[in-house]
């Protein structure tokens, strides 16, 4: 398994290793939609850093993105951070962003888990959601 799930107090931290599909990519937010602490949640943390994208395409994203818009149903106020420094995969989750604006998600992308825990703290801080 390419991912491993961590349920944190307000959050969930994600951590892809190695080869990331739009299969794994299904399977792993099923995992947390259809966990009782799903409609709870406050952050998703999906750090990307150690894997490889390369095979996912625009439409797997446009898959996902669909899907999760469905879910922000339940939860309509989560903060996303998505930990990257790829240029390609940058685009795709702006892509992604573009397609879940009508949600009241937040998102964000940063190069550092530290840097998007900070954001989460400060976001959460400020109480706007």
């Amino acid at each position: 398994m390419p991912y491993k799930i961590t349920w944190e107090t307000k959050g969930v931290y994600i951590k892809w290793v190695g080869k990331a599909t739009r299969e794994e990519n299904l399977e792993a937010n099923g995992k947390i939609y259809g966990d009782k602490r799903y409609d709870s949640l406050h952050y998703q943390i999906s750090d990307i850093l150690e894997s490889d994208t390369r095979e996912l395409t625009d439409r797997d994203v446009k898959v996902v993105a669909s899907l999760e818009s469905r879910a922000a149903i339940w939860n309509k106020h989560l903060l996303v951070a998505h930990l990257t420094r790829d240029p390609k995969l940058i685009d795709q989750i702006r892509m992604y962003e573009k397609i879940m604006a009508d949600s009241n998600w937040k998102f964000g992308v940063f190069g550092t888990l530290e840097e998007a825990r900070e954001w989460i703290r400060h976001e959460l801080n400020k109480k706007t959601f």
